[in-house]
Parts: structure tokens; sequence; C-alpha cells
């Protein structure tokens, strides 16, 4: 690992907090796993896995796209 890169871990490893919290407000997490990349400048859910730049890496955006794992799996039931 660069250390440069290594200010983007303390926020990294809040995920099981912040997912705690998501299942707190909105129910037991629809999946077996969720995980979170740190790549370019952009920010996306897909299923089980947030890809974001690391100037999204602030709490508030990795529980934005987290709300949408939970959104898109009751949308999905029943189609």
């Amino acid at each position: 690992m660069r250390r440069e890169d290594r200010w983007d871990l303390p926020e990294a490893r809040r995920l099981p907090e912040l997912l705690r919290w998501m299942e707190r407000k909105a129910g037991p997490y629809p999946f077996p796993s969720a995980g979170l990349v740190v790549t370019g400048r952009s920010g996306m859910e897909t299923q089980q896995m947030i890809t974001m730049g690391d100037d999204f890496l602030r709490p508030e955006v990795v529980l934005h796209e987290l709300a949408h794992h939970w959104y898109s799996r009751t949308s999905l039931r029943g189609s």
C-alpha cells in the first residue's frame, strides 16, 4: 500500500459500523456480504459492493450508497 493511500483506511474501516446503523434504520442487510472499493472519481453501489473515489469516502456518502442496497433489493422482490 502506498503511503499516500493510507488515509483512506480509517474511513473504509467504518463500513461495519455504518452497516449496523443502516440495519437499525432499514432492517437486516439483504445480502450475505458487503464491501467497499476505493477507485477513481466516482461513487456507485453495485450488488454487495460500493465503489467510490477517495474524494467521496465520507460516512454520509457511504450510507447513501448502502441505502441503495435495501431499496434495490426490496423493489425487485416479486418482479
